[in-house]
């Protein structure tokens, strides 16, 4: 397993990859969100949403899997809000 930072939109993979979890961190007071697609390319498509994380006022969040979710397109990434910065973890 490796870690992966984001800290903007960007195509992890556009192979077969595990995701063992991801964690999503904003600075100071603001808003953000990371949203993880089974994609090969920037396309976002809803059913193809994988993961969802969305905070408020600088607060963390991590989610980690017992098992890993299997992406059989790729990995996407989309992340919003001021200084955020997020790591997927993937394999």
């Amino acid at each position: 397993m490796r870690a992966q930072a984001i800290s903007a939109d960007t195509q992890v993979s556009t192979d077969k990859i595990t995701l063992w979890g991801y964690a999503l961190t904003i600075g100071g007071d603001n808003d953000g969100s990371i949203e993880i697609y089974d994609e090969a390319d920037d396309s976002k498509t809803a059913s193809a949403l994988a993961g969802v994380a969305r905070i408020q006022d600088g607060n963390s969040q991590n989610v980690h899997f017992n098992k890993p979710l299997l992406l059989k397109s790729g990995c996407y990434v989309n992340i919003t809000g001021t200084n955020a910065r997020a790591v997927v973890y993937i394999e």
